[in-house]
């Protein structure tokens, strides 16, 4: 049918992301505070609140790519609404990706615009079992057709996780331990988009150590807190809030991705 318009109804797809339109990548600007940036925003064909990270939620609620696809609602707490269009052959391409799929978040916890926190997350891998892709004529009359679509779950778990130095400045506490996390997939490539929520991090200080508790990085930690920023080609930096000076303690960090976790150690240095 060219230059149809298509209505597409996701059916058991938790998980899976269109990420691209006509071999194109789906990105746009959303707002980051008082200014905006250009970020991947691939469309959910699932209701993303049931994979989001605790407080995050994604950084757009509608996607429009002009003549090709248009949807909605996407933040909505439920399945967007989603629209295709095709061309003069009756063709609309789709690039479907299940795990390590990028996209724009927003954490309001500390408050909004400027006070919130603006971060890329990679949504995890899901089993799709017996899932379909729905078409039907617009305003959803008429089934054109279905595509099933079976996902066996796996990509995009953490592979390795390399801790460089961590060293404090400070002389009181709280002392702020900086280090870098360089995180990679089994293939080598860098593991992006991460957040404190999927970081553990603990040490053998004090009588029976201490387990540390995730904040924002534009939050003010206290001592027990920790905080990841960065992410470019895997590398993150990691600042670990003690309450004293543990230099020849040991810290571990553990990484959790889509069920997968590795760990790693190191000594805290000055």
């Amino acid at each position: 049918m060219p230059n149809a318009t298509i209505t597409i109804t996701p059916q058991n797809l938790p998980g899976v992301w269109i990420t691209a339109v006509n071999g194109v990548a789906l990105q746009q600007s959303v707002p980051q505070g008082n200014t905006s940036q250009t970020e991947p925003t691939p469309v959910p064909l699932f209701n993303p609140a049931d994979i989001l990270p605790s407080g995050w939620q994604l950084d757009y609620n509608s996607i429009s790519v002009p003549g090709a696809l248009a949807a909605t609602n996407i933040g909505s707490g439920q399945v967007p609404t989603i629209t295709l269009t095709t061309n003069n052959n009756g063709e609309v391409q789709l690039t479907l990706e299940d795990g390590a799929v990028t996209y724009a978040a927003v954490n309001t916890t500390k408050g909004t615009g400027q006070n919130a926190t603006y971060q890329l997350i990679t949504a995890p891998s899901v089993q799709v079992s017996g899932g379909e892709l729905n078409a039907y004529s617009a305003g959803g009359t008429t089934a054109i057709g279905e595509v099933p679509i079976t996902w066996q779950g796996g990509a995009g778990n953490v592979a390795t996780v390399t801790l460089g130095t961590f060293s404090t400045s400070s002389s009181t506490s709280p002392y702020d331990y900086s280090g870098t996390v360089t995180v990679t997939y089994p293939d080598g490539n860098p593991v992006t988009g991460l957040t404190y929520s999927n970081f553990a991090v603990s040490d053998n200080s004090g009588a029976s150590g201490v387990n540390y508790t995730g904040v924002a990085s534009n939050s003010t930690p206290s001592a027990g807190d920790f905080t990841v920023s960065g992410g470019t080609n895997g590398v993150y930096t990691l600042n670990v809030y003690t309450s004293s000076d543990v230099k020849g303690d040991t810290l571990t960090v553990k990484v959790t991705a889509n069920g997968v976790s590795q760990t790693a150690t190191a000594t805290y240095s000055n």
